[in-house]
């Protein structure tokens, strides 16, 4: 029985999960969207090329959809699969630091999927820190969901971001697709800039209305 279990999972690495679902409801009101040209990918094939970025918040969390032109394959993919975050004046530019796509400045933040060849293999928060290269920390987020495959052709890719993983309020999200070596990046693709609105997560609402009428009362009775 283990080594069926076994085999199913290793079989699941192997094909990206084809069948996983999206997580977030795409055809809601309130998604933003972000269209990419076709084929305007510097090289590395279709499954490096973004067709477009999405953006909904339900609950309390963040969902990104990335769609690309291809399902990444043995001989075509991106080791790193990019959601770069502009949201503070300042922060890392490309020609400061291996892991930002070419030609994006101001970077604060930095949510990718690292890919060899067709299987996920990590996914990290990185926020920036100033200083020398790469200028961000190595924050691994064990509860950043990710979803490769969830249109079971492969070119989809869903994260699913938890309230407080990201600030509060408005800020600006890239798409890109990168080869992040030391020395030797290679930029695929990048998108145009996304405006998103990060809301308050609900507890935070719900303490803070707590708060306020604490306070009212209080006065109330001096």
């Amino acid at each position: 029985m283990k080594k069926l279990v076994s085999l199913t999972v290793l079989a699941g690495l192997l094909t990206g999960f084809t069948q996983a679902a999206v997580l977030a409801n795409w055809g809601a009101a309130g998604v933003v969207t972000i269209s990419d040209s076709a084929s305007d990918n510097s090289s590395g094939g279709l499954a490096t090329d973004i067709l477009s970025v999405k953006f909904v918040t339900e609950g309390n969390t963040n969902y990104f959809l990335m769609t690309i032109a291809a399902a990444p394959s043995i001989t075509t993919f991106s080791e790193a699969y990019m959601l770069n975050f502009d949201y503070t004046p300042g922060g890392a530019n490309s020609s400061a630091s291996y892991y930002i796509a070419s030609g994006l400045t101001g970077i604060d933040e930095l949510i990718d999927a690292h890919y060899f060849q067709n299987v996920l293999v990590s996914r990290h928060d990185h926020e920036f820190i100033g200083g020398a290269d790469p200028q961000f920390d190595t924050q691994n987020q064990s509860p950043l969901g990710i979803l490769y495959n969830t249109d079971g052709t492969g070119t989809q890719l869903e994260w699913a971001v938890p309230g407080g993983v990201l600030p509060n309020g408005v800020m600006t999200v890239f798409g890109s697709t990168i080869n992040p070596s030391v020395g030797g990046k290679t930029t695929y693709d990048t998108t145009n800039g996304l405006a998103i609105t990060i809301v308050p997560e609900p507890s935070s609402i719900a303490l803070w209305v707590m708060g306020a009428a604490a306070l009212g009362l209080r006065r109330r009775r001096a």
